[in-house]
């Protein structure tokens, strides 16, 4: 199409079609929705054939005032833009105790929606507004469903134990569920091939339970291969999952799970699966005490295995369209996880919230993050990826969570715990173990996307591929180690994959190796992937090495290492140099610590061995320790390396704080004493829960002296 300043020259398969004429020329033919010429024939199209499309605008009513924040329900329409009669097709989805009265178009009270659909008027506007009426919709009293799939009827009513369901598609066909409802699942049950999903939602007065009764075993959901997702929710909110025991075997492949077995290499299977699309925020999800094991899900698929979130989005000519929509205080505890391929825990993937253009191609950069996000308490063993990884969220804890035996499969580049695409992310109090393969395969990892995230009070140990990875291939600014203990983790101890970004802050850790790691202290891969070797600043650490420990590792990439490691009072104890690298080194010989090296090698319970446990005595300081008082306050640190205040970052998306950061210093970029705000989180203590900060300076290490009393 070419515009001549009156004219607009169109050519369809080879023929032109003049618009800017009043009537029609000689060979042209109107047909409904069609111009058609002969060949060879020049027509003039007439005015007003020739539309341009208007935007449609969907906003959410409840008592006659816009609903911003979706309360009553939301809604939204299948396109962004539309021309004069085309369809329209309208969405909604009604909050628990509400529900859609009615569809209004502003400027058009005659024009009516049918079905949810309607034809895009003509007039003189420049944005079509629809509103999405609710309203109050009375509900039933809650009560209690039953479910024995031994004794039970799917004929009977469902509300007693003697009028138990037998099966959970007859809990799928129900009609509709109501807060405070509860559907109880019978000790001893076992639901084979089946699904549990249903109707309806909670509110955050009266979540929905999903849950056991009687005696015995946790009732069994084993989905056989023949269901993707054992439990699937979908567009809910105020639900809460416990007490169930859940697995997912398909019988075509190999279900032995021994050390790089697994063979499904196309079947996704999940235990559960929660998705949202245009549903604004779904709070109240709650997952505990669940055992899902033996799940033989696809190893090629990082999004399949154990519990899983997702937010939906429709992408319309390269723009996000529909609902904005996140979840809001998810809370997954107390589960366990045995035998699950590929992956343990991951939420959220959302559409929302895409950070990088080259980690989501055609996915609009956005940020609209999920909120207090919780994952605590769980356990993992043989998993055949990543244990534990949040993204596309603001502000998650992950604590108190053991997982060990990750990376289990052949999966490439995995790791037991980390943050992707988040922001302000605290990962505390866990214990990673026994991370399998040197690809990646470290306890723990800073990865791509994020920001201010902090990593303090772990225990990680044994783990073939190392201690952390840091990864620098995507916008990533102010990683943040601190106050955790390594103990004998192999290979390297810091990697930094695909460059380092800005802001990366090491500080009062303790690093025992009874041997010594080919790849050393540090060690820096693939930089030329990645958006540049910044400098990171290690302070006030403990390294504890036998003699010939190298401190930056072999790669083609050393010296930039070697130049943007910016290491500063840390002490080298047993066989470690400092070499030149740290002007204020702390070298206390084989002096200083009580008997390293003793903590947990074998964790036989389910529950972390971190700080409060008891357990890591030989790493305390002895009385007249070289390392005590002997550190740098955190802005004695900053100063000496260049900086004065930190810039706080919180409040931005990581893209916005990247951006910001890549045109600054590294050091201007560091968290400092800008934590992340979540609630019972504690920056003012060590490793063992001490003060960090006994005496007229911080000690050097983990653990903060505290004399006898």
């Amino acid at each position: 199409m070419k515009y001549t300043g009156k004219k607009i020259l169109l050519v369809l398969f080879g023929t032109m079609l003049l618009y800017g004429g009043t009537s029609y020329s000689p060979g042209f033919t109107k047909m409904p929705g069609y111009l058609t010429a002969e060949a060879g024939v020049k027509p003039v199209v007439p005015a007003g054939i020739i539309e341009s499309k208007k935007p449609v605008e969907v906003v959410s009513f409840y008592n006659g005032e816009p609903d911003a924040g979706h309360r009553a329900g939301a809604a939204c329409a299948n396109i962004g833009n539309g021309a004069e009669g085309e369809r329209i097709t309208l969405n909604s989805v009604a909050k628990a105790g509400y529900r859609l009265k009615e569809y209004q178009i502003e400027g058009y009270p005659g024009l009516r929606v049918t079905d949810g659909t309607f034809a895009m008027p003509s007039g003189n506007y420049q944005t079509l507004k629809v509103m999405a009426v609710f309203e109050e919709n009375e509900l039933r009293q809650p009560m209690t469903f039953y479910v024995d799939s031994a004794q039970g009827n799917d004929a009977s009513s469902g509300n007693s134990e003697k009028t138990a369901w037998k099966t959970l598609n007859r809990v799928k066909q129900h009609e509709l569920f109501v807060p405070g409802d509860r559907i109880l699942l019978k000790r001893g049950s076992v639901f084979q091939g089946q699904q549990l999903a249903f109707s309806g939602m909670g509110n955050q007065k009266a979540p929905i339970v999903i849950g056991a009764y009687g005696e015995g075993e946790l009732p069994r959901l084993d989905g056989e291969g023949k269901v993707e997702n054992v439990i699937s929710l979908y567009n809910q909110e105020y639900i809460t999952i416990s007490d169930l025991e859940i697995t997912n075997l398909a019988s075509e492949y190999r279900s032995d799970f021994g050390l790089n077995t697994s063979d499904n290499k196309q079947k996704p299977l999940r235990a559960i699966n929660v998705s949202i699309k245009d549903f604004g925020t779904a709070s109240g999800i709650s997952i505990r005490n669940c055992y899902i094991h033996d799940i033989n899900g696809n190893i090629g698929l990082k999004w399949n295995g154990g519990i899983f979130f997702d937010v939906k989005a429709d992408i319309v000519d390269g723009k996000l369209s529909g609902v904005p929509s996140k979840y809001d205080h998810v809370i997954i505890s107390g589960c366990t996880f045995e035998r699950v391929d590929r992956s343990g825990i991951k939420l959220v993937n959302s559409s929302w919230c895409n950070q990088w253009e080259q980690n989501a191609p055609g996915v609009p950069v956005n940020w609209y993050p999920s909120t207090n996000v919780v994952v605590k308490e769980n356990y993992m063993e043989k998993i055949g990826g990543d244990g534990i990884t949040v993204r596309d969220t603001d502000g998650a804890l992950i604590e108190r969570n053991l997982v060990r035996d990750c990376r289990y499969q052949e999966t490439g580049y995995n790791v037991g715990i980390w943050p992707f695409e988040a922001s302000n992310t605290v990962i505390q109090y866990n214990e990673a173990y026994d991370t399998h393969s040197v690809q990646d395969g470290q306890g723990f990892d800073c990865d791509h996307a994020s920001s201010n995230s902090i990593m303090q009070y772990n225990y990680s140990h044994n783990n073939e591929g190392g201690f952390m990875l840091i990864m620098g291939g995507y916008p990533h600014t102010g990683a943040t180690i601190r106050y955790n203990i390594s103990q004998n983790d192999r290979d390297k101890t810091f990697e930094f994959a695909q460059g380092c970004p800005k802001g990366v802050m090491i500080y009062n850790n303790t690093i025992y190796s009874d041997c010594t790691i080919p790849k050393g202290i540090f060690y820096l891969s693939n930089a030329k992937k990645g958006v540049g070797v910044n400098e990171a600043y290690v302070f006030n650490n403990l390294f504890y090495y036998p003699e010939g420990q190298i401190l930056y590792g072999e790669s083609e990439d050393k010296a930039k290492l070697q130049e943007n490691i910016k290491l500063y009072n840390n002490a080298y104890l047993g066989g470690v140099s400092s070499l030149r690298a740290d002007p204020n080194a702390v070298e206390a010989g084989e002096a200083g610590l009580v008997s390293p090296g003793l903590a947990p090698r074998i964790n036989d319970t389910h529950k972390p061995v971190v700080g409060d446990s008891g357990r890591f005595e030989g790493y305390k300081l002895a009385e007249g320790s070289k390392l005590i008082d002997a550190g740098v306050t955190l802005e004695e640190a900053v100063s000496y390396f260049g900086g004065k205040e930190p810039f706080d970052g919180r409040t931005l998306s990581p893209r916005e704080l990247y951006e910001l950061a890549r045109k600054g210093t590294s050091i201007k970029h560091v968290v400092g004493r800008n934590f992340p705000a979540i609630e019972g989180v504690n920056y003012n203590q060590d490793f063992l829960g001490n003060k960090n900060r006994y005496g007229e300076k911080p000690d050097i290490g983990a653990v903060e002296f505290m004399p006898e009393k």
